[in-house]
């Protein structure tokens, strides 16, 4: 199963270059709330990121992000928050440069 889902997402990041954010292993999107990286899974490239991703999200969020950044794509493991308060405060605790907020494409920098 864990190598299909590293499959789809491979596939979904071809798909959406820009990013997404889903629930794994449903991979379906995250339609709203404020996406916090998780500093477990911070710097994770390529196929061997996305494992170690896959796996951190799987035991934990249930929430995998992929995202560009000038060229540079990252996944996480990411926890999701309704409240811009708590996230802003989870981003902090995570070391985070910034958060975003999906509903609104909103990137809040930290």
């Amino acid at each position: 199963m864990t190598t299909n889902i590293l499959v789809a997402l491979k596939c979904l990041a071809e798909e959406n270059p820009k990013g997404f954010t889903v629930y794994v292993p449903s991979l379906e999107p995250v339609k709203r709330g404020w996406v916090v990286a998780k500093i477990e899974t911070q710097n994770s490239f390529g196929d061997e990121g996305l494992e170690r991703v896959l796996k951190y999200a799987t035991a934990t969020t249930g929430i995998v992000g992929y995202w560009n950044d000038d060229g540079t794509f990252y996944w996480d493991a990411v926890m999701v928050f309704d409240n811009e308060a708590e996230a802003t405060a989870a981003g902090i605790a995570n070391e985070q440069i910034a958060i975003y907020n999906i509903g609104n494409n909103e990137l809040k920098m930290l």
